[in-house]
């Protein structure tokens, strides 16, 4: 079924905005002046407003801004989410290798670049993106751990002397890693709860993320080895669910043979 109204253009009043809605049932749809509700999904943003389509009885709505009188805009984005979770997948995979004890690697060095690179600058961008595309927790999210891996590339980069204002106190430094690894595990719990009517594949990534994130506390401020690798090893099994969370996001009907169930939670809970 197809409906059609003609609205004003917020840039300009003089030049008619024309508005078509598909459906795939024939239900009426109500619209009351200029704006357009639509319930339980996110708002659909345009360049110059923000338009909603109210939904009854669950249908599927698409809404086309169409000015008349000029070419159709196309303004489609990606999905910058799978870049995300794999930028988090490699560099927390290399992180945790070396905490776990992995060929008996003790410099950083690498995790250190990729901390910088595709940990930190990758997601900067991603969350950016997410941003843009009205996605306010793959926003916070991606921010909030391209953070992280900036930060922690800092604590190992020489010449910042971060370690090195320590001297030869190592008992007081891994004491301040342990609250500093305390922090990002309070928060990462915080950041779970707003995950929990995501996916499975998400809440798994944010679980795992955040159990690593406790026990690499532990190792650090009850300075035990254990503790550190059962952190690296959880790290592990973060990185495993992220990537797989981030192809199954990558894997569409357009450009793959197969999907990946990721296990919607969107309906828990309605």
């Amino acid at each position: 079924m197809r409906y059609e109204h003609p609205l004003q253009s917020p840039s300009n009043p003089s030049t008619p905005v024309h508005f078509t809605l598909y459906t795939m049932q024939s239900e009426d749809i109500t619209i009351a002046g200029p704006i357009l509700t639509r319930r339980d999904t996110s708002p659909g943003r345009y360049s110059d407003r923000t338009y909603d389509v109210e939904e009854k009885a669950g249908r599927d709505v698409r809404v086309e801004r169409e000015p008349r009188g000029c070419d159709r805009p196309r303004h489609r984005f990606g999905n910058p989410g799978p870049l995300g979770l794999f930028a988090i997948a490699t560099t927390i995979f290399i992180a945790s290798c070396y905490f776990v004890g992995v060929r008996d690697i003790a410099v950083p060095n690498v995790a250190v670049s990729m901390g910088l690179a595709y940990g930190g600058f990758t997601l900067a961008v991603v969350g950016i993106q997410e941003w843009a595309g009205g996605n306010t927790l793959g926003a916070t999210i991606c921010s909030t751990y391209a953070g992280f891996w900036l930060s922690w590339a800092a604590l190992n980069l020489p010449s910042l002397g971060i370690q090195a204002a320590f001297g030869n106190d190592m008992p007081q430094f891994h004491s301040a890693l342990g609250i500093y690894l305390v922090a990002w595990s309070i928060l990462t719990l915080l950041l779970t709860l707003a995950t929990l009517r995501t996916s499975v594949g998400l809440v798994v990534v944010m679980v795992a993320l955040d159990i690593t994130y406790w026990l690499l506390a532990a190792g650090y401020l009850a300075n035990s080895p254990s503790c550190t690798r059962a952190g690296g090893a959880f790290g592990l099994v973060t990185a495993a669910a992220s990537a797989y969370t981030g192809l199954a996001g990558l894997l569409t009907r357009e450009n793959s043979l197969f999907l990946l169930p990721v296990g919607d939670l969107s309906r828990c809970g309605a």
